[in-house]
């Protein structure tokens, strides 16, 4: 049958619209378009899951693009969501997995070997990490491949994962600049290299200088480290020695925590002079001497004389007291030590190498750091020019004072300053050896019954009256004198209210003398004083205790000193008594024109075996203060059954280290494990097996010398628990 014209057209037409028809049906099924215009044929979808992770595992949240690639062309692309994760559905296949970082000028390294995806194998992880780059650090270290000195070049580094190329023949460096303070753990991520911390570009060591546990280790850095500007801010340099030729590494840097609060990290405050410091001229006649620093701590009394603003000895009219500021001079140098203000052409430019400076340490609420070094840069350049010394101001007298104190100056048993060519030196007056007197023929007064008026620097509390050893000077601004027969007048005597001219007060009366005080732990008690009057108590078990009290008008008198309030607090450090039956005996008393009840706080330091630490696992730093012959106590508390175990690995400043570890609960009794009894297999660690729950004292002590005399030293340990 022959068919029409027009029906094979129809019939054309249908055919055509039916093939259309199945081969787009085909193509929503088994292709897709990509982002190139291809279409490709795999078979089923599968999802196909890529997580981006540091060195630490920890996921990236951002800036990061993962593109899926097949035949070098790009399938699918997606940035990361906010777990680190991009999740696509493509049709099976196997894809290569390129990422990125959108930040401008960053390249980052990824192990491109394993970054591939299959419809077997959908899921991947892939550890990224910024590559170092940018302007390099250039110092001087010695090689550790051959030991002589070499120069490298160190890209700087910051927090989070830095891939970092490794020297096959040497030693990699890199410089870490922390921007906030903080503890920073370092680590290498897969063992490709062994990391160390080797100090600051300046001053680089050939062995790292902290404990590497499973090549991790961990750094303080203090707010006094971190500047605003780079110039200011703590630079350390860290090493990267290559582990079986791997190509390199990637180095982690993550801040843990907060540093714990240390007075090193507080700021000095700077000293204003309370007058004005103008250049001085001595008499053309003036002739100076020496004050005999063998002397009784009675023999010299110094008096300010408010109308020139000098102390004068032995009354405010007397000889002049200077302090030597010359090149040359009996003790110690201050013009080489401080320097001297100089200006060269308007250009301020000052030497010298030392702060001159005084702090103690009783913890983050009760601390004290002040300089004196621009106060002292002042008089050095304001001294006369012929013989260097300048009139002793209350403003020099307090730096003198208070700044030999904590440099230690003053100490016979410890200085080198002339004092070991000199048998005998009174350690009360021996800060004297700083300064000289006009040469009048006058001599130097004992003052009858041993009464010690040597005169207080005007400090922080404002105070400017001394009591010392028992006795008064008489130059109390703020009350008045008492009478012999303890009632206060200020009408039996020259030494009325705001009069600091007086030398005619008897001493304050004395309230009591043996009024016994334990203590404890921490001690708090009440002492009752009546104005300008002293009471004495004698305290019994005390092992380098310190004391405070909370007033201005109080002071303390110990060991022959007398303690004035700074910024409202009497502080005296380090009482001690050499055995639990032998008391050591202190007066408080009363400046003031009322009487006062004082609240006294008693309590031990830091680390001692009344108050002592908290003992964590990993490395540990153990400092102790010279004379410190029990060293610096820890607890540790097991959280399960176990095995504790404390290694010392280094000891500086002493001949060697100690290590006692002290159970009180071990088969109902003591049990006690000590280095020198019983070392451990290494000969420096001991081991304790400890119960849940149990706490044990950690004693950490350095041992004397032949002398028995215990230096200051530093311990670094282990700790581990297993």
């Amino acid at each position: 049958m022959k068919l029409s014209k027009r029906i094979k057209a129809l019939l054309l037409c249908t055919v055509l619209l039916c093939s259309v028809v199945a081969f787009t049906a085909c193509g929503d099924e088994d292709s897709v378009q990509t982002d190139a215009g291809e279409n490709l044929e795999n078979g089923d979808p599968v999802a196909y899951k890529v997580t981006v992770v540091d060195g630490l595992g920890n996921p990236y949240t951002e800036k990061i693009i993962v593109k899926f690639m097949q035949n070098g062309s790009q399938v699918a692309m997606a940035t990361i969501d906010k777990s680190g994760v991009v999740s696509k559905e493509l049709p099976a296949g196997e894809y290569s997995v390129e990422i990125a970082t959108t930040e401008s000028g960053v390249d980052c390294y990824y192990d491109a070997q394993k970054a591939k995806v299959t419809a077997d194998a959908p899921q991947l992880q892939l550890t990224m990490a910024h590559k170092a780059s940018g302007e390099q650090i250039t110092f001087d270290a010695n090689s550790a491949a051959t030991g002589t000195t070499k120069e490298y070049s160190a890209y700087t580094v910051c927090v989070g994962s830095t891939y970092v190329t490794l020297d096959q023949e040497d030693r990699t460096y890199v410089v870490f600049a922390p921007t906030e303070a903080g503890i920073y753990q370092f680590s290498v991520t897969d063992d490709a290299a062994y990391v160390g911390y080797y100090g600051v570009p300046h001053f680089v060591q050939e062995g790292p200088l902290t404990e590497v546990t499973e090549n991790t280790f961990e750094l303080p850095v203090e707010e006094s480290g971190i500047s605003t500007d780079s110039s200011g801010t703590t630079k350390l340099v860290i090493g990267l020695d290559v582990e079986e030729g791997a190509e390199g590494a990637i180095l982690n840097i993550q801040r843990t925590g907060d540093v714990a609060w240390s007075i090193t990290s507080e700021p000095w405050s700077m000293y204003q002079p309370k007058s004005e410091i103008k250049p001085y001229s001595a008499p053309e006649s003036a002739s100076f001497k020496s004050f005999d620093i063998t002397a009784p701590s009675v023999a010299y009394k110094l008096h300010l004389n408010e109308n020139d603003g000098y102390y004068h000895l032995n009354n405010v009219d007397g000889p002049v007291v200077y302090a030597q500021l010359a090149n040359e001079c009996y003790g110690i140098s201050m013009k080489t030590m401080v320097g001297e203000i100089i200006y060269v052409d308007g250009v301020l430019m000052q030497s010298g190498v030392t702060s001159f400076r005084y702090m103690y340490d009783n913890g983050p609420e009760d601390f004290f750091k002040e300089d004196y070094t621009d106060l002292m840069r002042q008089c050095v350049t304001n001294r006369d020019p012929r013989t260097g010394v300048y009139p002793l101001t209350q403003d020099l007298y307090y730096a003198l004072t208070m700044g030999i104190e904590f440099q230690g100056w003053c100490d016979p048993n410890n200085a080198n300053y002339r004092f070991n060519e000199v048998a005998g030196v009174n350690n009360e007056i021996s800060w004297l050896f700083l300064c000289v007197y006009e040469d009048t023929g006058e001599q130097a007064v004992v003052t009858p019954d041993n009464q010690e008026t040597e005169q207080a620097p005007t400090g922080p509390s404002g105070n400017t009256g001394s009591v010392s050893g028992g006795s008064s000077s008489g130059d109390n601004a703020s009350s008045g004198s008492s009478s012999s027969s303890g009632s206060n007048s200020s009408s039996g005597s020259s030494g009325s209210a705001g009069n600091t001219g007086s030398t005619n007060n008897t001493k304050p009366i004395e309230d009591n003398k043996n009024e016994p005080i334990e203590i404890g732990g921490t001690l708090e008690f009440e002492a009752q004083v009546k104005a300008n009057h002293i009471v004495y108590y004698n305290l019994y078990r005390l092992s380098d205790t310190t004391l405070k009290i909370n007033s201005d008008d109080a002071y303390v008198i110990y060991n022959r000193k007398t303690y004035y309030a700074k910024n409202g607090v009497v502080s005296v450090p380090n009482l001690y008594s050499s055995s639990a039956n032998v008391p050591v005996k202190i007066a408080i008393g009363n400046q003031g024109t009322s009487d006062a009840t004082f609240a006294v706080t008693m309590s031990y330091p830091a680390g001692h075996k009344m108050n002592p630490y908290k003992l964590s696992v990993g490395s540990v730093t153990t400092k102790s203060d010279a004379g410190n012959s029990q060293g610096v106590y820890y607890t540790f508390t097991a959280a399960k059954n176990g095995t504790l175990t404390v290694t010392l690995d280094q000891v500086s400043g002493g001949n060697q280290g100690n290590l006692c570890i002290t159970s009180s609960k071990v088969n109902g009794g003591t049990v006690a494990v000590d280095l020198r009894d019983n070392p451990g297999a290494d000969g420096k660690s001991v081991s304790l097996e400890l119960s849940s729950g149990e706490t044990v004292e950690v004693q950490i002590a350095v041992l004397p010398d032949d002398g028995f005399n215990y230096p200051e030293a530093t311990i670094q340990s282990t700790v581990t628990f297993q």
